[in-house]
């Protein structure tokens, strides 16, 4: 019982969830979705001026992807640059050559166009383009603190993604890796949030079986791992992260399946477009954490170091929040009973056949990983990443991380 203002309320201190009921919701990005919207990219480019700077990948601009945004700034006569060489996974001294020339050119607004790379890309640049340090410095480690980001004089950037899994459109994140540290590391800072996200599926029709596979487990893991976030979830979030799942359960096989499935394109889009809110909301925990030092290290694609760990990490975090986890569960195999016996192991069981039918390897081993590398991907996550760690609803020991990286071998 609680007397406030004199009245008498009755509040169950073993029930939390009200404690999950205070939140602040803060989510600056204005999302355009639907098919053809990218069409307009020149309009909303137009809202903050009339030079454009556009990364991309040689790629997108090879196989026509960007031929309408380009007709669209003729018509509206607004001058652009196409800067192609983004690389994956980009590192510090990517941006070298970006940062000249939008400081020689004096750009009004960065355009970040592609996968999750391109989008991260785009606003690291928004950010070192302005400011006197490379990007690295900006980078927020658990063990290390950023950089001062001035707010004003970061550029705005507008998100077109081309596939479905990093959800960067809609986040204030961008991945950065350094080669000299051997590290991975975010830039985590509101002013970076896209102040458009310009979502079309249709974009996403050309994607290759394999990437739509793994970027969609990406996207997966997202909603996954912030359900399970301890210290920021909210029932705000808990709601988006469900929805997420959802989205991905039912629409990335047929897309995986069926690349020209359009509605099952949009599915995935969707899903992946609520991770990434997910994440901005809630963040990820310990399979990200692991994560980040393994792309570091030895260079695999984020969403394929993902879809390795998440499987160990769950049945190294049950039982622990096991109503949470049945949730998970009910999504994918709506027939499995929570109060049978050997449940999560069918849980697990149902989670991995997901997974599976997507035909791609899912093991350190497979992508060239030594055993000598286990302690020291262990190390690098307690050493850098704890902060991930610490907001998971397990608390994991160094031992338990070692035999989750060994199983994940």
């Amino acid at each position: 019982m609680k007397e406030k203002n004199g009245k008498v309320y009755n509040i169950d201190k073993k029930k939390k969830t009200y404690d999950k009921m205070n939140f602040t919701l803060d989510h600056p990005v204005r999302v355009e979705f639907g098919n053809g919207k990218s069409n307009e990219l020149a309009k909303f480019c137009g809202l903050y001026g009339k030079k454009v700077f556009i990364v991309t990948m040689q790629e997108l601009e090879t196989l026509g992807l960007l031929d309408n945004a380009k007709y669209g700034f003729e018509r509206e006569s607004i001058e652009y640059t196409l800067f192609s060489d983004v690389k994956p996974e980009p590192k510090k001294n990517d941006f070298n050559d970006a940062v000249e020339l939008i400081r020689k050119g004096g750009y009004d607004v960065i355009v970040g166009f592609g996968g999750g790379s391109c989008i991260d890309f785009a606003k690291a640049l928004a950010i070192c383009a302005t400011h006197e340090n490379d990007a690295w410095s900006y980078v927020n480690l658990s063990s290390k603190p950023p950089d001062t980001i001035y707010p004003q004089k970061v550029l705005p950037v507008i998100a077109v993604p081309t596939t479905s899994g990093t959800g960067s459109e809609v986040t204030p994140y961008a991945v950065i890796i350094n080669p000299d540290t051997i590290q991975e590391g975010t830039i985590k800072d509101p002013s970076i949030y896209p102040k458009i996200a310009i979502v079309d599926p249709e974009l996403m029709l050309g994607l290759p079986k394999k990437w739509t596979a793994i970027t969609g487990i990406d996207a997966f893991s997202h909603s996954l791992e912030s359900y399970f976030n301890k210290t920021n979830r909210t029932s705000f979030s808990d709601m988006i992260c469900i929805e997420g799942m959802k989205w991905i359960v039912k629409s990335l096989p047929k897309a995986y399946q069926d690349g020209s499935n359009l509605q099952a394109r949009a599915g995935v889009a969707y899903g992946a477009t609520l991770g990434g809110i997910a994440i901005s909301l809630a963040g990820t925990t310990v399979g990200h954490a692991l994560v980040h030092p393994t792309d570091a290290r030895i260079g695999t694609p984020h969403g394929i170091s993902v879809s390795i760990y998440m499987l160990s990490v769950l049945r190294h975090t049950l039982p622990v929040d096991i109503d949470r986890f049945s949730k998970i569960v009910r999504i994918i195999n709506p027939s499995i009973d929570h109060n049978q016996n050997g449940f999560i192991e069918k849980g697990l069981q149902s989670i991995e056949s997901f997974i599976s039918q997507f035909d791609f390897p899912r093991k350190l081993s497979d992508y060239g990983v030594s055993e000598e590398m286990i302690d020291v991907i262990v190390d690098d996550t307690i050493s850098y990443m704890f902060r991930p760690l610490n907001q998971h609803v397990k608390k994991f020991t160094r031992g338990e991380l070692r035999q989750i990286v060994i199983e994940s071998y």
